[in-house]
């Protein structure tokens, strides 16, 4: 994906996002922000979803 493409949307209502975020601020101890917490996670999401682009493109 280039880096012109927008991140596809993530919904900070949905279930399987509130547990990334839950496991992020288990992972830190609670020593991080809400704010913290839900960043980290947006980022991580966006990482696996660069990762399975990249793997589309290798077929």
């Amino acid at each position: 994906m280039s880096d012109d493409m927008a991140r596809p949307y993530i919904n900070p209502q949905s279930e399987a996002y509130g547990r990334v975020v839950k496991q992020v601020k288990n992972l830190y101890e609670h020593k991080i922000t809400e704010k913290e917490a839900h960043e980290a996670a947006r980022n991580l999401i966006n990482f696996f979803q660069i990762l399975l682009e990249m793997k589309q493109q290798m077929k």
